[in-house]
Formats: structure tokens, C-alpha cells, sequence
């Protein structure tokens, strides 16, 4: 009963905020096994099931070889193809009778890693998480269309020779997390998602532009969404004329244009690269390539240009107010520390790479229905570093997982 009344409130509201239909699964195809046929071409790939399965999804599953969980069980990994692209899903049994709730967690860069393939603290994470009783559901996606210094674009791979954009791209973790939400977490539990950098791109547009709201009851975003915003004043490296020119990383609510009109030890964040920072030039370049790639321009963005195209590929101009009924927290990395990126790609902090003014203007554009409301928290590092700080996760993101999708936290010893 309740969770009737709770979709139908979710249905008034997003009538009057502008109604996305939940996603049909006909792009999502349950593999036998973690072997698919791959088509490619020079910067595309296309993949499909080796061979599908046959019977109920729960036939086609796998224990994994090393990783166990709590329960001192292997954990059970699922093949799939989602809009022609490759990928596997894993997660852990109960450890007592049921789960209290569900977890997905998407990997970031190009999302072809499990989270502690790219930070080891993020295994002992996980365990404290099943130990509370959740199922935590981890995404890996296949390597996809090959690329240049990134190795290979995984789920940002497009699957034809034409253009594309971040929205299109984005059906695909849409349609996995609905089809975790539907099969691996009992119906009257919390389901949420976390997801730092490409993976918050991935889990935030499963609500903003996939209309998941009513099947994700909490998120996480982390190092970002990067880019998605606005992907046209990442090119130009100037934010739209209805924008602020910049934002303070401790607080994005308050438009900035010096360090000066921030709090002591903050920095003003912007939609371009910090001055003097040849590391963080280098960053800004990769996610311009990123966006010409999508886009399949040659050298647009990546010399300053911003073209029409780019419009259905922001937050900004197609889901620049969005209304949620869970909580939403985020966390950016300001001030460059000594912990590594765990994606292996961008070295410098949100802040001096663009990702604070993006994930800031982001959140400036949520509002939620739920008490608990949406928080900004900052942490000090690398872009997505806080995954690597065992201190960070037990003591702040555990508290914040716990609390968004409402379970008690354990008492402290």
C-alpha cells in the first residue's frame, strides 16, 4: 500500500515537473555467459550475446572465482548486453534471511572496473555495507570502441559511425538499473546508487533524463556528473549568459568570480581549467576529446568551438530543474592530496579540472521532497580520491549510505 501511494505521488509530481516514462527493458538482452559477439569499426563497437539465455535469468548466473562476500559466499555475477553494449552485473547473497536494502554502485572513467580494482579500501567497504544487510550491486561494462590514450571508451562507446549524445549514451546504466531494482532487491526495500565521476554521469541520468525516480530511493554523486551540465561552456570554457561565471566549491549556492568572495580556503570554481595548472589543462583536453567523440566531431570542442548539437547532451538546456523524493548527497575532491585517482585518468582535484562548477550548478538544479534533503561535501584529494581513504568511507560515506536509504546506523564501538 504504501509503496502505491508513494509512485502515485511520484506520478502527480512528475506530471507537473515534465513526465519521463520509466524505461521499457527491450534494450537489455541476459547473456548465458560472459561472452559476447562484437562488431567494431574505427571508433565504434557493437555487441551482442554470444549466446542469450535461454531460461529464467537466475539459469544464466555465476559464481565469481575469487571475490566472496560477508556470508562467506562467492558472489554471483550476471552477463548482459544493454543498447549493444557489453557488460556484467555481480552482487552478494543475504547474509541473514534478506536483504534491508539495495545498493548500485557504478565504476567511473570508462567503467570497465569494479570499484576496488581502482581502490583496494572499497572491498573492505562493501563488506561493512553487506554486514548492514545490503545487496550491493556492482556494474562492469566491456571495453567497447578502442580510443587513444584512454585505451578504450567501455560505455561511452557508440555503436554505429554516427554522432551521438551523453543522453542517448545513458539509456544504457538506465536500463541495468531498473533491471537490478526489479530482480536483485525486494520490493519493499530502499534502492539506491554511487557513482564517482563517469559513474555518476551514469546514475544521475537514470533520474534526470531516464525518469527512474520512482524506482531509486537515494544517490550518491561523487566527482561530478563532469561535463554533462553544460558540455558547451566545457568546450568554450565560458558558462552560458544565464549562468554564474563561477561558483564556491564549499558552497555552489554562492556565485563567485575570485577566491576572495569565498569562505577562508575555498576557491572559486569554474567551467575552465585553473590557471597555471598544466595538469589540469591536460584533464579539461581529455573531457573535450570525450565530448568530440560522442558527438563524432573532429576537433570541435577540443579547440574552444561548442556547436547546436551539444544542447541534447545538457543537463542544463533538457533537465535544468529536476524534482527527486529521495535524498541526494555529493561529494567533490578540493585541493589536490596525496591519495591516486581511482579512475586513472584525471589527476588534478574537481576544482582546478571543471568538475566542482559542474557537479555545483548540478545540484543548484535538484530539489527533493524527502526530509533528509540533498547535502555538498567536500573532501580533499585527487578527483575521486575519497574512495582510496579508508578514514573517509567508515567514518563519513558508510553515515551517509546508511541515512539515505534509511537504516540505522550501527552503534559505535
Amino acid at each position: 500500500m504504501k509503496r502505491a501511494l508513494r509512485i502515485g505521488c511520484v506520478l502527480l509530481a512528475a506530471l507537473a515537473w515534465g513526465w519521463h516514462p520509466a524505461l521499457a527493458v527491450d534494450g537489455m538482452t541476459i547473456c548465458s555467459t560472459a561472452s559476447w559477439k562484437i562488431e567494431r569499426g574505427e571508433g565504434w563497437a557493437s555487441y551482442a550475446c554470444s549466446v542469450p539465455c535461454a531460461g529464467p535469468w537466475s539459469t544464466c548466473t555465476h559464481p565469481t572465482s575469487e571475490t566472496k562476500g560477508a556470508n562467506g559466499q562467492p558472489l554471483t555475477t550476471l552477463a548482459f548486453t544493454a543498447d549493444r553494449m557489453g557488460g556484467e552485473l555481480r552482487w552478494n547473497g543475504p547474509l541473514l534471511g534478506e536483504y534491508t536494502a539495495g545498493l548500485a554502485s557504478h565504476p567511473g572513467g570508462n567503467g570497465e572496473a569494479y570499484p576496488e580494482e581502482r581502490a583496494k579500501p572499497m572491498s573492505t567497504f562493501r563488506l561493512d555495507l553487506e554486514r548492514q544487510g545490503l545487496v550491493v550491486i556492482d556494474i562492469r561494462w566491456q571495453k567497447g570502441a578502442k580510443a587513444g590514450k584512454v585505451g578504450a571508451y567501455g560505455w561511452f562507446s557508440r555503436s554505429s559511425p554516427q554522432g551521438v549524445t551523453l543522453r542517448d549514451l545513458t539509456r544504457r546504466p538506465a536500463l541495468v538499473l531498473e533491471w537490478a531494482r526489479d530482480n536483485l532487491v525486494p520490493a519493499d526495500k530502499k534502492f539506491g546508487t554511487l557513482g564517482c565521476s563517469g559513474g555518476s554521469v551514469a546514475t544521475y541520468a537514470a533520474v534526470a533524463w531516464h525518469g527512474l525516480d520512482s524506482k531509486i530511493d537515494y544517490q550518491l554523486l561523487t566527482g561530478g556528473p563532469p561535463v554533462a551540465w553544460d558540455p558547451a561552456a566545457i568546450c568554450t570554457g565560458e558558462a552560458a549568459e544565464t549562468e554564474p561565471k563561477g561558483i564556491c566549491e564549499s558552497d555552489p549556492a554562492l556565485a563567485c568570480t575570485s577566491d576572495p568572495q569565498c569562505a577562508a580556503g575555498a576557491q572559486c570554481a569554474f567551467p575552465r581549467p585553473a590557471p597555471r595548472n598544466a595538469r589540469a589543462r591536460l584533464d579539461v583536453a581529455g573531457l573535450r576529446a570525450l565530448v568530440d567523440y560522442v558527438t563524432g566531431q573532429s576537433k570541435v570542442c577540443s579547440e574552444g568551438k561548442a556547436i547546436a548539437a551539444l544542447r541534447m547532451s545538457s543537463l542544463r538546456e533538457t533537465a535544468g530543474h529536476v524534482r527527486v523524493d529521495h535524498p541526494v548527497d555529493f561529494i567533490v575532491n578540493t585541493h589536490s592530496g596525496t591519495l591516486p585517482s581511482p579512475t586513472g585518468l584525471i589527476v588534478t582535484n574537481d576544482t582546478a579540472g571543471t568538475i566542482t562548477y559542474t557537479a555545483g550548478r548540478t545540484y543548484s538544479s535538484i530539489s527533493t521532497t524527502d526530509p533528509a534533503g540533498k547535502t555538498w561535501n567536500t573532501h580533499p584529494g585527487i578527483h575521486c580520491s575519497w574512495m582510496a581513504d579508508p578514514s573517509y568511507l567508515a567514518d563519513t560515506v558508510y553515515g551517509m549510505i546508511l541515512r539515505g536509504l534509511k537504516l540505522p546506523a550501527p552503534a559505535r564501538e
